[in-house]
Parts: C-alpha cells; structure tokens; sequence
C-alpha cells in the first residue's frame, strides 16, 4: 500500500510507466497469515479490515486479543450492527486499549442490522485532533451501500495526509446501485486526489471471478477509471 502511494507526488502524472510500476508492486506483494503480523514500523500504515458481524458481541474478543491488534494502525469495521446511543455507557462501551474512541457509523437500516461501520485509529498515528471525519453528503434514503471516510494529518512517518474510506454492500442490496453510490463517492474525492486515499470493506463480490462476473468487471473499472488499484488478488 505505501510503496503504491508513495508511487504518485506532485510532479507524477500517470503513464504506462507509473501502471507498470504499480503492477511490478502487486507482483512482488507478499502474503501473511495475520497470526504473524508484526507491530507497524514508523513509515507504515498498517490496516486491519474485517466484517466483524455485530461489534457488540466481539468487543470482548478484541479487547482479549489487543495486544495482537495493537499491531496495527487502523481497525476498519463494518456489518457493526451498532448503534452507540443504545449502549448503557454509549461509546465507552466500545473503547479499545491503545486506540482513540472508536468512530461508528449506525447501520442504515433502521432496525441497526445487517450493516453498520466503525474504525479505530491507534494513539500513535496521530494527535485526536488531527482526526477529521469526512461527509460524503450520501442520500441518507439509499440503502444500497453504506460508506464512512475520515482523514488523517500529519500521519505518523508520512508528509501527506491519509484519506481511509470504510464501506460496506449487503449481498441483498442490488450491486449497480452500490457500483452508482461508489461512483458518486468516488467524485467526491477527486478534490483529495493528491492525498493517499485507502478504501478497505466488503462489497460481498466475488473478484476471484472478474473474468466471468459483470459485477466484478465493474467494480474493478469504475476503481481504475479513478486511478485505484485493487491490492488483494487472493481470497480473503
């Protein structure tokens, strides 16, 4: 991730040089079992990404295994099923050793399931107030997608600022309105184009079958024709 961003500064433009230095990258792209992830070093952005299926019922678990997830930097989590105000303590009862308050974004579905995001920055990314959530001013009646951005400055070990989009697509929810809705984000964060901007969720697509699958087609299209790159090219 850092070697793709690092690729692209002010004086960059595009070319088949820059896409081929890209692909080499992708290449050359280790694989590891999470078990043996390693604390981030200084220059690193470390993201953990995962659909942890109702927050609530696993806060016990990350907070057993901190130490392991202390590991990284950014915690991205979606299908939350959380909806803070709910809480007994609200979001204290979300707190995590080693991070700030988590940021949580309620599911858009009213009855709070089936969807939800939240993400956890690391106390040594940044200072809180260097932490700004972005509005993407979404139409609050689409339900296809849920989306949250936020942006960090003065990331640690990096001079430019970080964008992390956290997203998330119900297999129930009908993929071209989710590929529409990310478009429309997608435009949104062109006036951010010289930061290093992230996406990490689950559109439940399956890109495995990009050769066969329109949705997959898609989905890797619309990214590309907004300069993305899809980093993960095993199962996850």
């Amino acid at each position: 991730m850092n070697s793709i961003g690092d690729a692209l500064d002010e004086n960059c433009e595009p070319n088949q040089e820059y896409w081929e230095g890209i692909s080499n990258i992708l290449i050359n792209c280790e694989y590891h079992q999470t078990a043996n992830a390693k604390i981030s070093a200084f220059d690193e952005l470390k993201v953990f990404s995962i659909n942890v299926r109702s927050l609530t019922k696993n806060i016990d678990h990350f907070r057993e295994e901190v130490n392991f997830y202390n590991k990284f930097d950014v915690l991205c989590l979606n299908e939350t099923n959380c909806i803070p105000d709910n809480l007994p303590n609200k979001t204290d009862d979300l707190l995590l050793d080693g991070f700030y308050e988590p940021l949580v974004q309620i599911p858009a579905r009213r009855s709070g399931k089936g969807g939800g995001l939240a993400i956890y920055i690391n106390k040594r990314v940044c200072a809180h107030e260097k932490i700004e959530c972005l509005n993407l001013e979404l139409d609050p009646a689409d339900k296809s997608a849920e989306f949250q951005a936020i942006k960090i400055h003065n990331c640690k070990g990096f001079n430019r600022t970080k964008v992390i989009v956290n997203f998330y697509r119900s297999p129930s929810h009908e993929v071209n309105k989710f590929i529409n809705q990310l478009e429309y984000v997608l435009r949104k964060l062109e006036r951010h184009s010289r930061k290093h901007i992230l996406f990490f969720g689950d559109a439940n697509i399956d890109l495995i079958k990009y050769d066969t699958d329109s949705a997959s087609q898609n989905l890797i299209d619309i990214l590309s024709k907004h300069g993305f790159v899809q980093t993960v090219s095993r199962p996850t």
